[in-house]
């Protein structure tokens, strides 16, 4: 199992920790909550960018950043964006940039598919508080991926593009001109299965789960080999 440490900046040093007051979503740390019209960062002339379109953070417009700045908020800067036409839809996740239009908010492809999202659908987008990661397990929706010589270290590189990790959400990663879908299975801090966790500056385990029915191919495999050389040694 694979373990990481990661160090991400450049924000003010005055984002401070406040109270925490926990939620389904997080510890809301600041106050800061604000609606966006959510739009996919394909649009953006820098939406090809691996660290945009294949990470785990969104980009806000200019105000948020100094909205912000006048409120306590955690460091790094992490944030729930919650469908507001469905509440049961909802991630987590950092931020890239503060450079969108106001009144929008810029998310990668894979998350607005997370969140059932059409183009300028509303969303609720919350700077919280996420308990830092120890245990991740992720699941591969393809047996393409296990073809790659070392998938372990693929996930490794493509997680420092995010923030945080969601339970049941399914992200998207790139690998040698191919997306991949990967579902998070579970997450944990400390003992403990968590929602959503932090995956920045800590070490954590990391545990690459079968892709759905590739357990059950190889032991079908396994049993017509075995009935094979069953009748092959019957007839001898």
């Amino acid at each position: 199992c694979l373990q990481r440490r990661r160090r991400e900046g450049n924000f003010p040093p005055n984002f401070i920790s406040g109270i925490l007051f926990e939620t389904m979503s997080g510890y809301p740390s600041s106050g800061f909550n604000r609606q966006y019209k959510a739009r996919s960062c394909t649009f953006l002339q820098s939406g090809t960018r691996p660290e945009v379109q294949f990470g785990g953070k969104i980009i806000l417009p200019p105000s948020a950043l100094q909205t912000m700045a006048s409120l306590t908020c955690t460091y790094p800067l992490m944030f729930s964006v919650q469908s507001s036409k469905n509440s049961t839809r909802f991630t987590h996740c950092g931020v890239i940039e503060f450079v969108a239009e106001e009144g929008v908010v810029y998310l990668p492809h894979w998350m607005m598919n997370a969140l059932l999202l059409n183009e300028s659908d509303l969303v609720s987008v919350t700077n919280v508080t996420l308990p830092l990661a120890s245990f991740v397990r992720l699941q591969p929706h393809s047996e393409d991926f296990l073809e790659i010589s070392n998938p372990k270290a693929v996930l490794e590189h493509s997680l420092k593009y995010f923030s945080a990790l969601t339970k049941s959400d399914t992200i998207l990663i790139n690998y040698n001109n191919k997306d991949y879908g990967i579902t998070v299975i579970e997450v944990k801090s400390g003992s403990s299965s968590q929602q959503a966790v932090s995956i920045v500056e800590c070490d954590f385990q990391l545990e690459l789960k079968a892709p759905p029915g590739y357990e059950e191919k190889i032991q079908r495999l396994k049993q017509e080999r075995d009935q094979k050389l069953k009748e092959m040694e019957n007839n001898r």
